[in-house]
Formats: C-alpha cells, structure tokens, sequence
C-alpha cells in the first residue's frame, strides 16, 4: 500500500464525497452537512458543484460545512468509519448500523 501523503488524502477524500453526493442525489437528500476544513472547504465546493453537474438547482440538494464541534451529529459518521476501519471485532460490532459500503 502506498504512503498516504496530503495530496492522496485530498484526492482521495474528493472521490468519496462525489460518490456521497451522487447517491444523496439519487435518494433526494435535501440537506448536507460536511465537517469543516476551513481554507481546504473550496476543494469541497468544486467536487459538490462538479458532482451535481448542470442540475445544481433542480437536484434540490443545499450543502454546508460546519465546524463538528458545532455539529455533533457529524461525529456518528466518524465513528462509524473508524469502527469499520479498524476491522476485527470493531468491524464486526458495527456492521449491522451500516446500510452499504463503497469501494473506491
């Protein structure tokens, strides 16, 4: 497995959320709420505003990024990722919360 550098993570962390945002569109989310990274939060912007194509208006999805300290609910996903993550008896206490897992 190759080194995680911040340029990987980024891209990386750009992919997952324009699979996010694909999905939430599909299932007509109305509301998103994206944990902030404060000066890295346009890189967000551009993979949100690519992933919703020419039919930003119409998909009726609005998103906002919020400091997770102001969100609590952003810490439930955290956790759940970190449990799957981690693997072992973590992994296999926490499958049953979890719907569906993407591979990228």
């Amino acid at each position: 497995m190759a080194p995680c550098t911040p340029k990987t993570e980024e891209q990386d962390r750009q992919r997952c959320l324009a699979e996010a945002v694909r999905r939430l569109v599909a299932c007509r989310a109305q509301r998103v709420i994206i944990d902030s990274r404060e000066e890295q939060d346009r890189h967000d912007n551009v993979t949100i505003y690519r992933a919703l194509g020419c039919r930003p208006s119409t998909t009726g999805v609005t998103y906002t990024h919020q400091d997770s300290t102001s969100a609590p609910l952003l810490w439930i996903p955290d956790a759940v990722a970190w449990c799957y993550g981690a693997g072992g008896d973590w992994r296999r206490r926490i499958e049953p919360a979890i719907a569906d897992v993407t591979n990228l």
